[in-house]
């Protein structure tokens, strides 16, 4: 890892000069201020050293080379204390200056204080130094630093900076009431982890739009970028942030997202979502989830949606129960929305296709939806020149949800989602299947937007489920 030996070099380079040549102070000390253009110059020691990186407090004085670290986004502090002589460099008593210097910049570089033509400084005084300190170069992983007075050039206090890159902040945060008891967030992970993989993230919640915040997950131990806070008041509006976790530390806040519960009223519960990928085969051309649980509640709602490359579906069953087809669209590639009323249990979801192809598939279990008029609006769409999906639907009902499911070319991810995203799945050079969900209080147009990596072709689809009450 890089080093700053600059310092070390040029305290070299001084001790040379002081020994065997004439060189002028002012010239030695050619960065900053030289210590002969300091006013009346008292010298001394430095008697104490504080270093605060934000976390713990270091003495470089009682444990020399001490190293601590600190964030490359963050700063430390350091406060020092220099105790004057008796007399000044004029020999006397008069107010005057002192003087020091570090390489903290990468470079030695000289002070008078409070400056060079200031004379407020006096013999036998404590002076106190404070200074907010960064990364001097973008550079820099490790740094050895010096902070020396004039007496005590051959005995600077020293001290070790591990310039840490903490992990980049979690993007695209969003909440979304599911109850009038439950909210549910959903982010993507940081695109930078700095060569450490994410090992889980922090979750905080805050009750006064992000006056004052508690933390509720400390660490969820998972790389799922998903959460679901319940036991919540309902009809009350809660923000949320999130920050990443990785062997580096934590990462600093991401935006917050807001979300008011509901009124309970008997509305639609998102009891279970889950999904796979792969390829079928000849003879069966079959994918499955193999342990789904459709929840409990009344008025229960399984759906299941299907991306595919080359061919569309035959047949879905759960637990052995025939799924029906709701909407299909087969354009460019396939995207369908299969269903089931009131699933029981736990079971296997077994998707047979038409034909051997790549395929996302992906399952959303709901109680609280009419079991009459269950998804009461549908609507396809394609496109014919390459784009990113999106999709717009009309509900027609009070508390519905929206389910949407696009379909692309494998050679394009999709991200960013303007829905809350369920499951994202690519399979390179053949299908990118992916779903995402908005609950809609009021009747209304609802789009669903999605952002590809490349321009491509997709077909897309959305359904309305309608609540019971």
């Amino acid at each position: 890892m890089p080093r700053n030996y600059h310092g070390k070099y040029f305290l070299t380079v001084l001790f040379v000069s002081l020994l065997f040549t004439t060189i002028s102070i002012s010239q030695v000390f050619a960065m900053g201020d030289a210590p002969s253009t300091c006013t009346n110059r008292y010298d001394g020691t430095i008697t104490s050293f504080v270093i605060d990186n934000g976390s713990n407090t270091f003495d470089p004085i009682a444990n020399p080379g001490v190293t601590f670290n600190v964030n490359t986004s963050d700063n430390y502090t350091v406060t020092f204390t220099i105790h004057t002589s008796d007399t000044s460099s004029q020999n006397n008593t008069n107010p005057g200056t002192t003087w020091y210097h570090d390489d903290v910049f990468a470079f030695a570089d000289g002070h008078c204080v409070p400056d060079s033509t200031t004379a407020s400084i006096n013999p036998d005084q404590n002076v106190i130094i404070n200074r907010t300190l960064t990364n001097p170069h973008p550079g820099y992983y490790f740094q050895s630093v010096f902070f020396s007075t004039f007496s005590t050039l051959s005995n600077p206090v020293t001290y070790n900076v591990q310039w840490i890159a903490s992990s980049s902040v979690p993007q695209n945060l969003q909440a979304m009431a599911v109850s009038s008891s439950e909210i549910h967030l959903s982010w993507t992970a940081p695109a930078n982890n700095d060569g450490s993989e994410i090992t889980g993230y922090q979750i905080e919640r805050s009750g006064d739009a992000g006056s004052t915040w508690s933390t509720i997950v400390e660490n969820t131990g998972s790389t799922s970028t998903t959460y679901s806070d319940t036991g919540l008041q309902q009809n009350t509006t809660y923000t949320y942030r999130v920050s990443a976790i990785n062997g580096i530390g934590t990462s600093s806040p991401s935006d917050t997202a807001s979300a008011t519960t509901s009124t309970d009223t008997g509305g639609i519960v998102l009891n279970n979502v889950q999904s796979t990928s792969g390829s079928t085969s000849s003879p069966t051309n079959q994918i499955m989830l193999s342990d789904f649980d459709a929840g409990t509640g009344k008025n229960r709602l399984l759906v299941v949606g299907v991306s595919a490359d080359t061919s569309d579906v035959a047949s879905i069953t759960f637990g052995g129960m025939p799924l029906t087809k709701k909407v299909g669209s087969f354009y460019n590639n396939d995207a369908e929305f299969w269903y089931l009323k009131n699933p029981i249990g736990n079971g296997a979801i077994v998707v047979t296709m038409n034909g051997p192809t790549s395929t996302v598939v992906g399952a959303y279990s709901f109680s609280g939806v009419n079991q009459t008029n269950s998804m009461p609006t549908k609507v396809i769409r394609h496109n014919t020149n390459p784009n990113s999906p999106t999709i717009s639907i009309t509900t027609k009902f009070p508390d519905d949800w929206v389910l949407d499911l696009p379909s692309i070319y494998g050679g394009s991810t999709l991200n960013s989602s303007t829905c809350v995203q369920q499951w994202n799945s690519n399979i390179p050079d053949t299908i990118t299947g992916a779903s995402s969900y908005k609950i809609v209080p009021t009747p209304r147009a609802v789009t669903c937007k999605w952002t590809a990596s490349t321009a491509d072709f997709w077909d897309d689809v959305a359904i309305e489920i309608r609540a019971s009450k």
